[in-house]
């Protein structure tokens, strides 16, 4: 039966009973993807067995859908392979602090009928989930030893039986991802703010064009031509008050810029247009 045909036979009730539970904020094709991955496993998603959960790349840019099950899934999975014959509980060690610095679980999955232990080691550091103040959240400050255990065990399963697990992780090893870094957050809130800078440049007035002037010096310079024209415009409507040559000035020094140079990197140059368009767009606020 074909995925799409898997799709109709839940019936629309049921699709937007999981998007609204078990796969918030998917779309069409990505609840296809889900669901092709609920039927490649076998676990079933109105048993809240498998979830896709949407996160924030800042590789890419935009929330990525990974799909996340808990460890029990991971071992029904393993154990529907008819293959998998336990495991060994945890090893741990333990740092100073009372706290555990890796976990190691090893798998043992039978190969042409014979026990093979395929072990993996999860680290605390890398695990650990914490809160935004640095406290460990309530799962990983009760059960320290038990939740690293869970990620160790997940990553030994996963080397055992890559063919079945491979694109999906456990709520224990995802629960790091959750957590967002001030790095990250300072790279959302500068994209936001780009972003309503430049929908703001478009909605207001602008100065005219020079396109042939800033043609003519990006070939000399190097610049690229779009990117020179929209800082010629800028700098050209902070020049007409003396309020904007100031603010002009006090740009480019910040820049280091001496004479008629520009940055020369794509970031800096990035950096020094968005300034220049939150300058322009204030004075035209206020006029």
């Amino acid at each position: 039966m074909s995925n799409e045909l898997a799709l109709q036979d839940l019936g629309r009730e049921k699709l937007e009973l999981i998007k609204q539970t078990v796969a918030k904020g998917a779309t069409d094709l990505e609840l296809e993807l889900f669901m092709h991955a609920c039927k490649r496993t076998g676990l079933d998603p109105l048993m809240k067995q498998m979830h896709a959960v949407k996160r924030w790349s800042a590789a890419d840019k935009r929330e990525v859908m990974s799909f996340q099950t808990g460890i029990d899934g991971y071992r029904l999975i393993a154990d529907r392979t008819e293959k998998y014959a336990g495991s060994d509980e945890p090893v741990y060690e333990i740092g100073p602090d009372g706290l555990p610095i890796k976990a190691t679980a090893t798998v043992i999955k039978l190969v042409n009928g014979v026990p093979r232990n395929f072990s993996a080691s999860a680290y605390w550091k890398e695990y650990a989930q914490k809160t935004r103040e640095g406290q460990l959240t309530t799962m990983w400050a009760k059960m320290p030893l038990h939740m690293l255990g869970k990620c160790a065990e997940a990553l030994a399963l996963r080397k055992a039986f890559p063919a079945e697990l491979s694109g999906i992780y456990t709520h224990e090893e995802m629960m790091q991802a959750d957590e967002e870094t001030p790095a990250q957050r300072v790279l959302k809130n500068k994209m936001t703010a780009q972003a309503k800078i430049e929908e703001l440049r478009k909605e207001l007035p602008q100065a005219p064009a020079q396109p042939a002037q800033a043609e003519a010096k990006s070939a000399d310079s190097g610049y690229d031509a779009e990117w020179l024209s929209k800082v010629m415009d800028a700098e050209d409507f902070l020049r007409n008050s003396q309020v904007g040559k100031g603010k002009l000035a006090a740009i480019r020094a910040g820049f280091n810029l001496t004479g008629d140079a520009y940055p020369m990197f794509p970031d800096a140059q990035a950096e020094y247009l968005s300034i220049l368009n939150q300058n322009v767009n204030a004075m035209q606020k206020h006029a």
